[in-house]
């Protein structure tokens, strides 16, 4: 083999090895980020443990016909009465299934801790009694990146109804790869309440083998 051809193996091989380690850097450097941002927003401990944070690989897009919410943004009450579109960065592998879970932590309110005086916060923990959470509000499954109304449902999807002065309640969309031959636990649709329990959404989901690879979450205020 000649010279030039071994420089050219050993400069293709240092730059395949430079891309690797700058794609890992770029990729725990976001899932920190995406950690960061549900500690931000009480998601961990609320619904999530932190250890979750180590799952997380995929991207997941949440569309109303109004809009796309992202990380928690608002949205308005009548703006999510439709079935969104999941839409999600990557697809399961073969044999496996996209699961979604929307889940409520803060029903019928939820504790807001803010910047602010200390008399606001008491008011605000006083009117704070997340008993019904988490409410369960959507499960569905598809093969394929995309989860949407027509797609394998397990529990219809119920639009955020928050009881009016309770406050921003967050709805978490938590998205799972696996198997859903063994997915129980899925509450009916006339026992939403802490998911039939008292249980959580992440809980529901591990119970039945499926493992946790994306989040994203919106808010919804009744004034």
């Amino acid at each position: 083999m000649s010279n030039q051809r071994r420089d050219l193996r050993r400069k293709t091989f240092v730059w395949v090895l430079s891309v690797c380690f700058f794609s890992s850097l770029l990729f725990h450097a976001a899932v920190a980020m995406n950690c960061q941002d549900l500690k931000r927003a009480g998601i961990i401990p609320d619904v999530l443990p932190e250890s979750a944070c180590r799952a997380l690989s995929v991207e997941v897009g949440i569309q109303f016909a109004s809009g796309s919410p992202t990380k928690g943004s608002r949205m308005a009450l009548h703006a999510v009465t439709d079935c969104p579109t999941i839409t999600l960065s990557q697809r399961p592998e073969q044999g496996q299934k996209a699961v979604v879970f929307l889940t409520d932590p803060d029903a019928p309110s939820r504790l807001v801790h803010l910047p602010s005086t200390s008399e606001l916060r008491r008011v605000v923990r006083f009117r704070a009694n997340p008993v019904a959470g988490e409410w369960a509000h959507w499960v569905a499954s598809a093969e394929d990146k995309t989860i949407q109304s027509g797609s394998k449902t397990f529990l219809p999807y119920a639009p955020p109804t928050p009881p009016k002065g309770t406050g921003p309640h967050r709805y978490v969309a938590l998205v799972y790869f696996g198997s859903t031959s063994k997915l129980t636990g899925v509450p009916s649709p006339a026992n939403r309440r802490q998911w039939g329990g008292p249980r959580h959404a992440h809980a529901v989901a591990s119970e039945s083998g499926l493992a946790l690879v994306g989040v994203n979450w919106f808010t919804v205020e009744h004034k």
